[in-house]
């Protein structure tokens, strides 16, 4: 997700203001301070398609990866039967993948 970010072919919005600092791609999720509220089918899409450019695939599906990331302490907060952590994002209330946003080099100096 780094160099999807880096690269502008991603995107996450900060969740308060509406405004991305680098709009371009495909939009991902949101930030949230010191938190990335990623939307799941397009964080692992735009990773799946990253990864076949490259000619790799991901052999993990979602179903298998966010619990490996859960089960190694990087979410934070989820549902009580799900890996995912249900959000109310501008009125709506989609289920995201929280994790803090130093896992995507994303602290707030950068985000300045």
């Amino acid at each position: 997700m780094q160099s999807l970010l880096a690269s502008g072919r991603v995107y996450l919005q900060d969740l308060e203001s509406e405004n991305a600092p680098n709009p371009k791609g495909d939009h991902v999720g949101w930030l949230d301070n010191d938190v990335a509220l990623l939307h799941p089918d397009a964080a692992f899409g735009a990773a799946q398609k990253l990864a076949q450019e490259q000619g790799e695939f991901i052999v993990i599906g979602q179903k298998a990866l966010w619990p490996r990331i859960k089960d190694r302490g990087f979410l934070i907060g989820s549902d009580s039967d799900r890996n995912l952590k249900r959000e109310t994002i501008r009125g709506k209330r989609p289920r995201v993948v929280k994790i803090p946003s130093r896992l995507l080099r994303l602290d707030a100096e950068d985000r300045a």
